[in-house]
C-alpha cells in the first residue's frame, strides 16, 4: 500500500484542522518501527459510548489502528481498565460513569479464528 493510499479515517476524524508540532517526534512502535509525525489533531473529540471527550491525535501511517489512546489520556478522564471484564470505566466528577466494552473480539467468533490465537505466544529468549 502506497503513501497516498493511506489516509486518516473520516469516521474517526471530521472537521478538525491538522496543526504543526513545534518539533517533529519519533514515535517507535513494538514492531520496531519508527515513525516521523509533525503534525497533531488539536482538541478533537473521541465519542465513547455516548459521551464525547477531549483529545489531541497524531496520525501516524497504521493501517491496524485507528486511534491509540494513551495512559496519560486515560488518566485525564479518569479511566479504569479491567482486563478479566474487557472493559474501561470512565468516572469523571462533571458527569456519569461511562463504560465502554469494546467490539467483539476473536472469543466470539471460535469458529473463524485458528486455536493458537486465543492462547499466549510461545516464550521467545532476549
Amino acid at each position: 500500500m502506497s503513501q497516498q493510499e493511506v489516509q486518516p479515517s473520516p469516521e474517526v476524524i471530521i472537521g478538525v484542522r491538522l496543526s504543526a508540532l513545534w518539533n517533529e517526534l519519533a514515535i517507535s512502535v513494538p514492531t520496531g518501527d519508527v515513525f516521523m509525525v509533525g503534525a497533531v489533531y488539536r482538541d478533537s473529540m473521541v465519542l465513547v459510548g455516548d459521551v464525547f471527550l477531549e483529545t489531541n491525535l497524531i496520525p501516524l501511517d497504521m493501517v491496524e489502528f485507528d486511534v491509540i489512546m494513551s495512559m496519560d489520556w486515560l488518566a485525564k478522564h479518569r479511566a479504569s481498565v479491567d482486563c478479566f471484564q474487557k472493559e474501561v470505566i470512565f468516572r469523571s466528577p462533571e458527569r456519569l460513569e461511562v463504560t465502554f466494552y469494546g467490539i467483539p473480539g476473536a472469543r466470539e467468533f471460535l469458529d473463524v479464528f485458528p486455536k493458537d490465537l486465543l492462547r499466549l505466544p510461545p516464550h521467545w529468549e532476549i
